[in-house]
């Protein structure tokens, strides 16, 4: 499963449209892709690889260190991945599409995690596979 989007400056064609001086970097298709477990795992370990201070305490990986690594190995722009793209510089709306998308493929709501993770639910799973 993925979604794509094209990220444009001409106001006559349909995608995201973002102001006429945008880096072209930033111009293009973008493909958000469903990760599997492997990848998702490959990517926190990467990022705790890289860095001395999470080796010795991951607990300080920020929620948003680790969205943008899920969200680099996830996507990629006119079909390459975007390891070298920076964040800081991308139109704001841009990030927005890409946290959502990232989120709806990848992510468990809130909502989600308390249902999956009720003890009533595990019991009602058991039963049902015995």
């Amino acid at each position: 499963m993925e979604i794509s989007f094209a990220v444009t400056t001409n106001t006559s064609t349909r995608g995201l449209r973002v102001p006429k001086d945008t880096p072209k970097e930033y111009i293009g298709t973008w493909t958000v892709h469903a990760l599997i477990a492997k990848e998702g795992i490959e990517a926190i370990d990467e990022l705790i690889a890289e860095n001395r201070e999470y080796q010795e305490n991951p607990e300080k990986i920020s929620i948003t260190v680790i969205r943008e690594r899920l969200i680099r190995k996830a996507t990629t722009k006119d079909d390459k991945p975007i390891y070298k793209i920076s964040f800081e510089e991308m139109p704001y709306k841009l990030w927005q599409l890409l946290v959502a998308a990232n989120e709806r493929l990848n992510g468990v709501s809130d909502e989600e995690a308390r249902f999956l993770l009720a003890p009533s639910y595990s019991k009602k799973k058991q039963s049902i596979q015995q």
